[in-house]
């Protein structure tokens, strides 16, 4: 959490690995009981927050009308979780900038290699990339700097 420090990488290749196929089991997992699950995607929580909480009261069978969903919105904006404004470049938190994509910001070329071998598939198939040259536009190491 030191002022000025500058990562060059975030992930080590174990960690990463186990990661991919974690998340891979995941997408796997929903694939199977998509039918008695509900998929809520970061980029429409993002886009279209109180349609999103009307689904998801909606899955779970629970009253809603537009004036509690627009209530959820409000309490759990990202300023009230963090502290932050959206986009706040903050590398060493928890909770990263609340901008849909940012998770490409964090991996290096040779990250992106591990994580796509693992879980490249379900990034295309999920629509998060379209193809594989995703990998051709991560660099070689990080420049993030902790403010």
């Amino acid at each position: 959490r030191e002022r000025g420090l500058k990562l060059k990488r975030v992930f080590n290749p174990s960690f990463l690995n186990v990661w991919a196929q974690h998340w891979t089991e995941c997408q796997t997992t929903m694939d199977r009981v998509a039918s008695d699950a509900l998929s809520i995607r970061y980029e429409a929580m993002l886009e279209q927050q109180a349609v999103e909480m009307a689904r998801i009261f909606a899955w779970l069978n629970v009253r809603s009308d537009r004036e509690l969903c627009e209530d959820c919105v409000k309490q759990a904006t990202f300023k009230k979780m963090t502290g932050r404004d959206t986009g706040d470049p903050r590398p060493l938190e928890k909770i990263r900038r609340g901008v849909a994509g940012d998770w490409r910001n964090f991996f290096t070329l040779s990250d992106g290699k591990v994580f796509h071998e693992k879980a490249g598939e379900n990034l295309i198939k999920l629509g998060y990339e379209a193809d594989d040259r995703w990998l051709d536009q991560l660099p070689s190491e990080l420049a993030l700097q902790q403010t």
